[in-house]
């Protein structure tokens, strides 16, 4: 693994979007799957809905590993 990256995402750039969502897909169904949460198991299009309103309340940040998105991160404006 080389050096992880902090890239602040800005809710204009929509190419950022999906890789956001899929990264709370996949938590989502990890979480489903480790826990039984089964309220945490929802469609990509609400998990866009979901980042798009994060991004709306918070500052955003993808870890990149290279240019690989493998995380995300938010701080409260």
């Amino acid at each position: 693994m080389d050096e992880l990256k902090l890239k602040r995402v800005h809710i204009y750039e929509v190419n950022n979007l999906l890789p956001l969502a899929r990264i709370l897909n996949r938590c989502g169904k990890g979480t489903v799957k480790k826990y039984d949460l089964h309220h945490w198991d929802n469609p990509m299009v609400k998990n866009c809905i979901i980042v798009l309103l994060c991004m709306l309340k918070n500052q955003v940040y993808l870890v990149m590993d290279n240019k690989n998105p493998v995380a995300h991160s938010k701080l409260r404006n």
